[in-house]
């Protein structure tokens, strides 16, 4: 009902896609991103506090993320996630616990007689924001409930079991009155990991007692030793190895306090000597691991779509940058060019130098890249940073001469490996005063950003902005990203005046000419005429409604439900070839993986079968026996842009490699689903199946607008 209220109201798309992620959350306990604004704008929630709403509720155990990937983020709500019943059996907890070299701890909470609401969901919260929940068992009744997380990120620790469970009647007593149950609870945590790792692992395990302990700290009264709850006990890991029936147990006290050996195994056991932190998880959930081996994204394949619409597109950009705020944005846009050379300058001394830095295939570091692009400007600051600079002998001159060999070089290199082919000048001063540059009222910072998004480091922009920017891991070049992200939206809106402009001249002329020959003057008309087709044939090579991109591991049951949105900037280009042999590329560098990682099976919600595989081949080849036939993946976007709002900028004037013919989105563009076809493609002899879908894009928010603009848009 909100969706339908909205304000500003949604797409038919939109509320289609709402109405399904609101069905997906009433089965499956998952929240889709997406719903956010629609859940949180009525409360007063700012767009730029959802990274920071969703960690507290996290941290509380209230919701907990399952799954964050560079293909979205799957959010569970621990009280109405999918229970399986008992008779299915915890069989992959049995496989892990009976593993080799594996060792299980176990500890136990005395409940009396009341289980508390919500303490085993605050704990699968908790941990499954650490891991994997695997699977989640209910007796029916809600009086024996196990969750079996496979962790990831607690130290020591493979596999937990969390089980609150009613405990059986004493022996001796009648068979009704045993089927009843005692009527007094427990809650059991086991943790299996290395038994090499056993105090590493019983320091993880404490943490999720703790957790638990102060979860039975909010009911008054219930964590009372003398009303038999809140005692914590140890089980011996020895007598558990050996299937015991009665294993010796001791209270934790005992277990901090001395060793222990056990009568019954012999096991001995030394904990007491294990200092005890409180694990407190990863502080930013929300934010992807940097992946130093992370293979470099080519300009147009994108592997690292967002399936649906994630929290970023809707915060403002200094958020997304991981500024403090927006008055460090307008810093940096005003710093212009000087901004970007700095952070360049700034991020290469944090990394150790150019030394260290990593080379693209040119042999250029970013910093290479820099000093071609901005020339001068760029060496000059360098000298002026540089604290152990040393004037040259000859002063001025010498200094300058020097610079202009620098830049010769990298000029005759660029030349070499086909950058700027066919430019007379690559001066920013060129570039900002060419006509579509001055019409955008582009400037030299602008023109830097461009020249450098257009390079071959140009992916490293998109890189940061994929795995996630904070306040303690900010973009290591944000004035790039905003004097680009400015750049690409003056441009879309001064390319699409001049296509409308084109278009007036060529109706007026065309009327001129009518006019002209009804006058009888045949020379002004046939004048005219043939100034309409100059225009017109200009008009025709500016205008493109038809961009191809290819696509990796886009599953197409939740792209077809949910779309994708692309966090960074999304380059587009007008030829089908082109995209299709960045797709070939991407195979090739993929091509290398180990037979393990290519039958992994990936966890997708809308498609849980689905197998990661790169593609199908030809359906008329026999499939092996007991093989699951593999879904065609979708590995290209024919893109329609029929209507100026929703065209992309193009690069070509400016571009570092203007025979690619570029054209750019700014960030947030969600890409709508449509017709879905099939296609082959030839490689390494063999016949490749794949889709093709076609798509609308929408664009995201303008980044660009001042900040009371943006502060609306944030809810504020």
């Amino acid at each position: 009902m909100r969706a339908l209220t909205n304000k500003p109201p949604l797409t038919e798309y939109q509320k289609n896609d709402v109405a399904l992620a609101s069905e997906w959350l009433e089965q499956t306990g998952e929240i889709h991103e997406e719903l956010l604004p629609i859940l949180w704008d009525q409360v007063g929630v700012r767009h730029d506090d959802y990274r920071k709403v969703t960690s507290i509720l996290a941290k509380a155990g209230c919701i907990y993320l399952s799954e964050n990937t560079q293909h979205g983020r799957r959010w569970v709500l621990p009280m109405r996630s999918v229970r399986a019943s008992q008779d299915d059996g915890m069989g992959a907890w049995e496989e892990a616990k009976t593993a080799d070299g594996v060792e299980v701890l176990r500890l136990f909470i005395t409940l009396g007689l009341h289980q508390p609401a919500g303490l085993i969901e605050s704990l699968l919260g908790w941990c499954g924001g650490l891991g994997q929940v695997v699977k989640v068992t209910d007796d029916g009744h809600g009086s024996d409930i196990a969750v079996h997380v496979a962790m990831e990120a607690l130290p020591g620790v493979k596999d937990v079991l969390l089980q609150v469970r009613e405990l059986a009647k004493p022996e001796g007593a009648s068979e009704d009155d045993a089927a009843k149950g005692s009527g007094r609870y427990e809650l059991s945590l086991e943790a299996c990991g290395s038994k090499a790792e056993r105090t590493t692992l019983w320091a993880s395990l404490m943490s999720i007692k703790s957790l638990a302990m102060r979860h039975l700290d909010d009911f008054p009264g219930l964590a009372n030793p003398i009303m038999g709850a809140g005692n914590a006990f140890f089980c011996c890991p020895g007598c558990a190895s050996q299937k015991f029936a009665d294993p010796t147990t001791w209270a934790i006290e005992d277990i901090e306090a001395r060793a222990k050996v056990c009568e019954k195994c012999q096991e001995s056991i030394t904990l007491n000597t294990v200092t005890l932190g409180e694990f407190h998880g990863n502080p930013n959930p929300t934010i992807l691991e940097l992946n130093p081996h992370e293979a470099k994204e080519l300009k147009f394949c994108g592997d690292k779509l967002r399936f649906g619409q994630p929290m970023e597109v809707n915060f403002a950009l200094h958020t997304l940058l991981g500024l403090r705020d927006a008055e460090e944005v307008d810093r940096l846009r005003i710093g212009g060019e000087h901004a970007i050379i700095d952070e360049f300058i700034a991020w290469d001394a944090a990394q150790g130098g150019w030394e260290t830095a990593d080379a693209d295939d040119l042999g250029w570091t970013d910093l290479d890249w820099l000093r071609y692009c901005a020339g001068n400007a760029a060496e000059v600051r360098f000298r002026e940073s540089d604290s152990q600079y040393k004037p040259k002998e000859g002063g001025e001159e010498a200094t300058t001469k020097a610079i202009a060999e620098k830049q010769e070089r990298l000029a005759q290199q660029a030349k070499k490996e086909g950058v700027d082919i066919g430019r007379d000048s690559i001066d920013l001063n060129h570039f900002v005063k060419l006509p579509i540059a001055a019409a955008a009222n582009l400037q030299r910072g602008h023109a830097l950003a461009l020249r450098l998004f257009t390079s071959r480091m140009g992916h490293k922009v998109n890189s940061a902005l994929h795995f996630g920017c904070a306040p303690d891991r900010p973009h290591p070049y944000p004035a790039t990203v905003i004097l680009l992200n400015d750049a690409v939206w003056k441009l879309s809106a001064a390319q699409v005046e001049e296509r409308h402009t084109l278009q007036r001249t060529h109706a007026s002329l065309l009327e001129g000419a009518r006019k002209a020959k009804d006058d009888g003057d045949d020379d002004e008309a046939a004048r005219r005429m043939q100034q309409a087709k100059e225009v017109d044939a200009k008009y025709k090579s500016l205008e493109c409604t038809t961009f191809w991109r290819s696509v990796f591991s886009c599953n197409p049951m939740e792209f077809k439900q949910r779309g994708c949105t692309e966090i960074g900037f999304m380059s587009v280009c007008k030829h089908k070839a082109a995209a299709k042999e960045h797709l070939r590329q991407i195979e090739m560098l993929r091509s290398g993986r180990s037979q393990d990682e290519e039958n992994d099976e990936v966890y997708l919600p809308l498609a849980p079968g689905w197998n990661a595989h790169f593609a199908s081949k030809d359906p008329g080849e026999t499939q092996p026996k007991g093989k699951v036939p593999i879904e065609i993946p979708i590995h290209m976007f024919k893109i329609l842009a029929m209507t100026d709002d929703i065209a992309p900028a193009s690069l070509s004037f400016i571009s570092t490699f203007p025979e690619e013919e570029e054209y750019v989105y700014a960030p947030g563009v969600f890409v709508v689903p449509g017709k879905i076809s099939a296609e082959f493609m030839e490689l390494g002899g063999e016949n490749i199946q794949y889709k093709i879908v076609e798509t609308v894009p929408a664009l995201g928010n303008n980044l660009s607008v001042g900040k009371g603009a943006q502060k609306a848009k944030a809810g504020e």
